[in-house]
């Protein structure tokens, strides 16, 4: 959990803010929470189906569709399950440096953010000690930045 102090993002020196940003452990974390999570949702939609002799393609895509799109649909929403138990945001970038201005990013961005995420795997993740804000690669993709929310 650092404090940001310099500038690498092109950021006017009088526009800088804090971010508390959080440690490479703490997104592990975040992450794994969220990994088990989804196992444990497509089992219990599995039963579920299974129970109720739901054999339709159109059901269980829908299902399919909704654990594939989880993270984006929490993060632009309010936050996952593994980012509320770490206590973290994923932020809109430009509006919080520029605008000073706590929003969570769109739909789109943070599906680009996502599928950045999952091709580009741990090497993505591992990239938060090259940037001074703690941006990963995928959120630099999604124009986002991961902070830690005390509330």
């Amino acid at each position: 959990m650092n404090d940001i102090l310099e500038p690498t993002d092109n950021i006017p020196a009088e526009k800088i803010i804090k971010i508390n940003k959080p440690s490479l452990l703490v997104r592990i974390k975040s992450s794994m929470i969220d990994g088990v999570f989804l196992v444990i949702l497509m089992y219990i939609a599995f039963l579920i189906l299974e129970g109720l002799k739901i054999s339709s393609r159109t059901v269980r895509g829908i299902c399919l569709v909704f654990i594939a799109f989880y993270e984006p649909i929490f993060t632009t929403h309010s936050r996952t399950l593994g980012q509320r138990i770490m206590k973290l945001r994923v932020r809109n970038f430009s509006k919080l440096v520029h605008d000073d201005k706590k929003l969570n990013i769109n739909i789109f961005a943070s599906i680009l953010r996502f599928y950045a995420k999952l091709l580009l795997g741990w090497l993505s993740l591992i990239t938060i000690h090259s940037n001074s804000y703690g941006r990963a690669i995928h959120d630099r993709v999604g124009s986002s930045v991961m902070t830690i929310d005390y509330k």
